[in-house]
Order: C-alpha cells, then structure tokens, then sequence
C-alpha cells in the first residue's frame, strides 16, 4: 500500500491550523503522521492505534501540550479517512 497524505483544517490553541495527515507504516502497524505549522515552523509528530481503548494516540513525544488537547479531534479526523477508504 502507498503512502497516503491528506489535509484538513484543525482547530489548535484557539487558531485553526491547517494539518498535513500522512499515513505510513513501521514493520507492519499503521501510522500517522502529521505536520503542523505553530507559526515558528513545522512540528511533527506521529499518532498509533491504541488498540485497547479504540483510538489513536499521540506517540510518546515531547509537543507543545496544545497538540495534546486536540489528540481526540485528530483521532476523529484519521478514523473519517480511513471508513472512507
């Protein structure tokens, strides 16, 4: 399977930012990640499936907690793309 990127609009630290989704793969588990510009740069951060809870999960990182309050609008976002696949 090839790489894929999408974009979508994320509300962050009272800004909506506009996020770069791209899915890859480590060994067999599939990934996220996704770029974010902060205004400074890019951030970069990865996101996993938490099998146990059912959602996708910031990998552990050290990020700006904003990006961490919106873990559970970005999992949202990476479940829409996949049932649309």
């Amino acid at each position: 399977m090839a790489n894929t990127v999408f974009y979508r609009k994320v509300m962050m630290d009272g800004i909506e930012r506009e996020c770069t989704f791209q899915q890859t793969f480590f060994g067999y588990e599939l990934m996220y990640q996704i770029d974010v510009n902060d205004g400074y740069g890019r951030i970069s951060f990865r996101m996993t499936r938490d099998e146990n809870k059912g959602r996708w999960k910031i990998a552990p990182q050290v990020l700006p907690v904003w990006i961490f309050d919106c873990e559970p609008a970005l999992s949202d976002i990476i479940e829409e793309d996949l049932q649309e696949r």
